[in-house]
């Protein structure tokens, strides 16, 4: 959620700015006009995951009051437990497909 809100700040107080200051940076071609601003979305997206993973949350005590765990306290044996329980999930073709596509749409 954090990645998203702060992407979405980035992209509408520096996007228009950003677009208008790299505007024929890497030419005055026609087809070279805007390749500055798409490059520099590129450094917004790696900033912001930097700047992101700097941000540290508080973890919820209350659910260790309860006696539940969090995630800082499983130990070897919940994480299988995990990994049995998200496996079918993972198997599944309404899960995977659209998994795939996403990850080859942001290779290609």
């Amino acid at each position: 959620v954090a990645l998203v809100v702060t992407g979405g700040c980035i992209a509408a107080f520096a996007g228009p700015e950003s677009a208008e200051a790299t505007r024929g940076m890497f030419g005055d071609d026609e087809e070279y006009e805007f390749l500055g601003v798409f490059v520099l979305t590129g450094v917004f997206s790696i900033a912001n995951g930097v700047f992101t993973c700097l941000v540290h949350f508080p973890s919820n005590n209350s659910s260790n009051l309860r006696g539940e765990k969090s995630a800082s306290n499983y130990d070897d044996d919940d994480k299988i437990g995990y990994w049995q329980r998200i496996r079918p999930i993972v198997r599944k073709r309404h899960f995977s497909i659209p998994v795939l596509i996403s990850a080859m749409s942001w290779i290609i």
